[in-house]
Formats: structure tokens, sequence, C-alpha cells
């Protein structure tokens, strides 16, 4: 029997492997996510893979439709325009801070 940290350390494995592979689309919007092909990869039971989904779903990365399942959230295109700002402004910030507090070298590399 599995001790409570080892398998929420299973979860947090497979939480964070998702929402990887979401990041690299790997598992694409609108895509349903299946619950044994999740173990088999991962090695693990379902208990995990449902909680790691929950806690996606929490997050709003994935959505639960009722007896159908989990499947990968699409965006929206206002959803998108807005993380495209927002990754604007902090790259924008991030060139502002190198710039002030960064080496002649460390700009070079930037550059």
């Amino acid at each position: 029997m599995k001790s409570p940290s080892s398998f929420q350390n299973a979860t947090n494995r497979v939480y964070k492997a998702i929402k990887e592979m979401i990041s690299k689309y790997e598992l694409v919007p609108g895509q349903k996510i299946t619950y044994d092909q999740l173990a088999e990869k991962f090695k693990l039971s379902k208990t995990p893979i449902i909680n790691a989904l929950h806690r996606l779903e929490q997050e709003e990365f994935v959505i639960s439709l009722p007896n159908r399942g989990f499947f990968i959230k699409e965006i929206h295109p206002e959803e998108f325009e807005n993380l495209y700002r927002i990754r604007e402004a902090l790259e924008m910030l991030s060139i502002d801070e190198c710039i002030k507090h960064g080496s002649p070298k460390m700009l070079k590399r930037i550059e």
C-alpha cells in the first residue's frame, strides 16, 4: 500500500506532466483525455490521474463534462489576445530590468 505522501507525489508529477503536455500542444484544445492512456504512460492507477485532472480543472486548463470525461479547454481568441498582451508586457519589463541591472556581457548575450 502506498503512503499518502507517495500518492500526493504521484498526483503532483502527473499534474505537472499533463500541464507540460498541454503547453507543448501534445494535448490540444478540445481533445478528450483518456485515463487509460495516461495511466499506462505514467505507470500509475487512474486515481492520481483523476486527481491531477481535477486540479487542472480548477485552474481552467481542462473541463469536465458529466458522463463524458475530461477535455483540454478551448482557448477563445480574446483569451489568447490577453495572454499575448501579458507575455509581451512581461518581456518588455524583463528587457528594462536587464538594461538597468545587467552587465555589458549579459546585454550582449541578450542582443
